[in-house]
């Protein structure tokens, strides 16, 4: 199978894909970001953003999705054991002979995931899996708590991880601080000084829930009056709304047009 080329634009690419993520559009982000020290990302996601700007002194972010900062602390922890196992549970995949066989693989990374008991390993190859070949890039749960996302319905041109990639996601990542929490708590493990906030939250009305939690308009008045109270330079990524942009009427607020 071809891998991708683990740039896009000049970028180092995240390894993981969701809804939301902001991967093609960091090149128009970066030149507003001001020289800083030290760098939160409060709403982790891919972590995308963060890979892709140059490192800093100290670089944190976090994110509720536990799953996703289980897969880069175990990265960081314990890189070779989840590549060799990775390397292993790709080759499964791809000995995949049709769609039945394809959706029967996808279906036991899901299992993994709903399983108790499991390894933080295998939790993070079984997570990268289903993050790749989920339909539209979305990882979600049903009320019961179990890992239900669709299959995409094919593994080619998915954009699987080789040996070069993964390095370098490794040379990237090594220093970085991952934290499984709210953004709030997230916001409260800065360190005194100043320095720089990347805000991404879930848009203003968004019709798609993440894990069932939606992020609400007073959600979103709180969430200024947070990075308000930091003192901090900070930039938020948001869609364009006229209740937004009241919202952050004493704020610069930048256009931009993306399509999906």
């Amino acid at each position: 199978m071809r891998e991708v080329n683990p740039y896009i634009k000049g970028l180092l690419r995240p390894p993981l894909k969701l809804i939301g993520a902001k991967t093609k559009n960091r090149p128009y982000l970066y030149p507003f970001f001001p020289e800083h020290k030290t760098y939160l990302e409060i709403f982790m996601g891919t972590a995308g953003i963060l890979i892709g700007k140059p490192p800093c002194e100290l670089e944190i972010t976090g994110d509720k999705e536990w799953e996703a900062i289980n897969f880069y602390k175990t990265l960081q922890e314990k890189p070779e054991a989840f590549w060799d196992k990775y390397s292993k549970t790709k080759l499964i995949m791809l000995d995949s002979k049709d769609l039945v066989q394809e959706r029967a693989f996808f279906q036991t990374c899901k299992d993994v995931l709903n399983m108790s008991n499991v390894p933080n390993l295998d939790l993070a190859v079984a997570y990268y899996f289903v993050n790749k070949l989920a339909m539209n890039g979305i990882f979600r749960r049903n009320k019961a708590g179990k890992v239900n996302s669709s299959y995409c319905q094919t593994i080619k041109g998915r954009g699987f991880m080789d040996r070069v990639w993964f390095d370098l996601i490794l040379e990237r990542i090594k220093k970085v601080r991952f934290y499984n929490c709210d953004y709030r708590d997230c916001l409260l493990r800065r360190p005194s000084g100043t320095g720089f906030i990347i805000a991404d939250p879930p848009y203003l009305r968004c019709q798609t829930t993440y894990n069932g939690v939606s992020f609400t308009d007073s959600d979103h008045e709180e969430l200024k009056e947070n990075l308000e109270g930091t003192g901090w330079d900070w930039m938020l990524t948001i869609n364009d709304d006229p209740w937004v942009r009241d919202l952050y009427k004493d704020f610069n607020i930048f256009p931009l047009d993306v399509n999906y």
